[in-house]
């Protein structure tokens, strides 16, 4: 057995973790100034970021990265693929660059998912969800089929890009699909979906939906 402590001058939080097949432990949290997690410091680009990091299953540090950008990011998901990858979420402000080109929030915040590479933490994709409200990628959790399953809340309106009818069927009743259909006549395929909360309680909605790195925001048909 074996414990570890991080720190620095400024706030740091530890949010997530996850376990590997193999043994190995990753850490996910929020970090202001600079952390070192022990492979050295990781420097804030302002605000808040998110720091990743991976311990052996001895807790020797493995690699560790920061992501974020001049605003504020957080970090409220995390979990390993059966692929290896290793997938976080959370919410960001203004524009960020998590390693595949700038993402820019719609309003308020907006969501992320970032799959990372296991054996060196480097960006694989990116997506972000979000509309003018607070928008959040608060849980993903991992499936055998490869798929991460992702839950979130927002605020007003959101943009879900392209995903299936069927994902959204079991949403809870308090949204739905600009699209109109109804899980009866839900096509198969992606459609290009906006999501409303609903007006009572004014309050953030709930949705819920799978995602495949090599195809963000997209699930099976049946979910």
């Amino acid at each position: 057995m074996w414990a570890k402590g991080f720190g620095g001058a400024g706030m740091q939080r530890g949010h997530r973790v996850a376990a590997s097949s193999s043994g190995d432990v990753y850490v996910a949290g929020t970090f202001e100034g600079s952390i070192d997690l022990g492979g050295g410091a990781l420097e804030s680009h302002g605000g808040t970021d998110v720091f990743v990091a991976k311990l052996d299953g001895s807790g020797a540090h493995l690699w560790s990265v920061a992501l974020g950008d001049a605003l504020a990011e957080e970090t409220f998901g995390l979990t390993v693929r059966s692929d290896g990858n290793v997938v976080v979420s959370g919410s960001f402000e203004g524009a960020v660059d998590f390693g595949g080109g700038v993402l820019s929030s719609a309003g308020d915040s907006d969501g992320f998912v970032v799959a990372l590479d296991p054996t060196s933490g480097a960006h694989i994709c990116s997506s972000r969800v979000g509309g003018p409200g607070y928008d959040v990628v608060s849980a993903v959790a991992a499936e055998d089929d490869g798929d991460t399953d992702i839950i979130g809340m927002f605020g007003a309106t959101a943009d879900l890009g392209a995903v299936d009818w069927w994902a959204l069927a079991s949403a809870t009743s308090s949204m739905h699909g600009s699209a109109g259909a109804s899980p009866s006549s839900a096509p198969a395929s992606a459609v290009p979906v906006t999501i409303t909360a609903g007006a009572s309680p004014p309050c953030p909605a709930v949705w819920c939906w799978a995602w495949t790195p090599t195809a963000p925001w997209t699930s099976g048909a049946g979910r």
